[in-house]
């Protein structure tokens, strides 16, 4: 496979993305001639030694012998450190996982979600435990055991004490989900207690939780005292949010309102510095009316969020479709408008897609300190761009059970926690990961993406103990979107910084 993407901006320039060493550069115009005239099977020295005039190269004009023979110079040291030329996609070359990296992973990882209960005072058209999804265990309005949540934190404080842990600061962030998590708030209260006793051990306790809203104004002054980082579902007015409904199907949206506004009017400092949105995007709303709501009303700008498409139900795929928005497509119209475009800037499309190209496609991209000090193998990588198991998140059910995160199919446990006990096996996690990535690595052979490919395994299809990828990038696609990322460059090199350091583009 060719290692060597070329593609052009809107502005004619020139640039080239190596596959081998995961870099961008500039594309002199007679280095590409120089390289496409080689592709074609002519031989440069020759070529060079018989040539006695000048020749037209696009995009740069007349050109001389010398000219050629500095770039051809040029492109032999490109060439000689490995770019311009050809790789294997061999399956070999992928890392594997071991037990020793996962238990450092859960040592460093971002967060604990406990899924405080599975009971919701809600009954959301689209919610992914609705009907229209599979894959998750049965909602049987369950509550997570205090004493079993508390082993895990203390498990997870001795992590934090040990050799595996990486970072100056012991911190944690525990992060309350549900169901609505407020149904079970005793849990909540108690865990926020206990986490006190432990400070002699810990630098710092962060406490997060997105909500529905319909109880907040029970809770509101408790989550506030303690800096809860709160993110509040609202799908926009009256009309935008008529899929969050109750279980007597009547739309939530006046008793949320009236708590959010509230919480606005009772703690404006806590609502304007930690208080954050959520809205999914379907067929009832847009981003432009969501936006122009959110604005007015509270002067945010919401996370849109898309409905997943992992895990419909076969039966509801139509179903599905008629409710699903696509974002970059309805994103379009805020053209239209200015002022809430200039706001989302950083949200749209052309924004995420070079945020995505810059983070993913480079060598010089970290997620994080353990990452950039690693073994510095750039040569090596994980295949698909399913994260390390821990290394985000470490979710608990209800029932027990334990995964990397909460937006993967609830048979993929890694483990189990009770009240007596925490039972996580990182020899043999890491076994059934390599299992996985060995068996989908001859899809990934041919596909473009190899090396960096965003998707995560568990989002693929999963048949008869094998997932199954349908997602394979094509070389067009690559190159559109390699164009529309040095397209924004090109528009918005002041952005750059923003869009590398100032933190990820939810």
């Amino acid at each position: 496979m060719n290692s060597s993407i070329i593609f052009k901006s809107s502005q004619e320039n020139n640039y080239l993305y190596s596959t081998a060493k995961k870099q961008f550069f500039y594309l002199h115009p007679i280095l590409e001639y120089i390289y496409n005239i080689e592709k074609e099977g002519i031989n440069i020295p020759m070529y060079l030694k018989d040539l006695n005039t000048n020749i037209d190269i696009d995009s740069f004009g007349s050109c001389t012998k010398e000219n050629l023979i500095y770039y051809y110079d040029k492109y032999l040291l490109y060439r000689q450190k490995g770019y311009f030329g050809t790789e294997s996609n061999s399956p070999s070359k992928h890392k594997e996982f071991t037990g020793e990296l996962i238990k450092k992973e859960l040592a460093n990882s971002v967060q604990i979600l406990f899924e405080v209960t599975n009971a919701c005072n809600l009954n959301c058209t689209y919610c992914g435990y609705s009907n229209l999804y599979e894959g998750y265990d049965k909602r049987e309005d369950e509550n997570l055991d205090i004493d079993s949540a508390k082993k895990f934190i203390d498990y997870m404080i001795t992590l934090r004490n040990s050799k595996y842990y990486k970072s100056l600061k012991k911190n944690i962030a525990i992060s309350f989900y549900g169901g609505e998590p407020l149904l079970n708030f005793k849990f909540i209260e108690e865990i926020v207690q206990y986490t006190r006793t432990k400070k002699h051990l810990i630098d710092n306790f962060e406490f997060w939780m997105t909500t529905n809203g319909v109880l907040l104004n029970k809770y509101m002054d408790f989550l506030a005292k303690e800096k809860f980082k709160l993110m509040i579902s609202l799908d926009g007015d009256g009309d935008q949010n008529s899929y969050r409904v109750d279980h007597g199907n009547k739309n939530s949206f006046d008793r949320v309102y009236k708590n959010i506004s509230l919480l606005k009017e009772k703690h404006s400092e806590y609502f304007e510095n930690t208080v954050t949105f959520n809205t999914v995007l379907h067929d009832r709303n847009s981003i432009k009316d969501v936006a122009e709501f959110f604005n007015k009303e509270y002067g945010k700008i919401p996370n849109f969020s898309p409905l997943t498409d992992n895990g419909i139900r076969e039966d509801k795929k139509e179903e599905f479709n008629k409710i699903y928005k696509n974002f970059a497509k309805d994103s379009k119209q805020l053209k239209y408008y200015p002022e809430l475009e200039q706001k989302m800037h950083f949200e749209l499309p052309e924004a995420r897609i070079t945020k995505e190209t810059l983070t993913e496609k480079s060598n010089f991209s970290f997620k994080n300190y353990n990452e950039l000090l690693g073994n510095g193998q750039y040569d090596s990588f994980y295949l698909t761009g399913t994260c390390i198991p821990f290394s985000k998140s470490a979710f608990v059910l209800v029932n027990g059970k334990i995964l990397p995160c909460e937006q993967i199919s609830h048979q993929f446990e890694l483990g189990r926690i009770n009240k007596h006990e925490i039972s996580i096996n990182f020899d043999e996690i890491a076994q059934q990961y390599n299992k996985y990535f060995n068996q989908i690595a001859k899809q990934c052979k041919s596909c473009i993406e190899y090396k960096t490919c965003k998707n995560c395994i568990f989002q693929l299809k999963f048949k008869d103990g094998k997932f199954v990828c349908h997602q394979s990038t094509s070389l067009e696609e690559t190159v559109w979107s390699f164009s529309k990322t040095f397209d924004y460059l090109e528009n918005n090199s002041r952005n750059y910084k923003k869009l590398v350091y100032g933190g990820d583009i939810k």
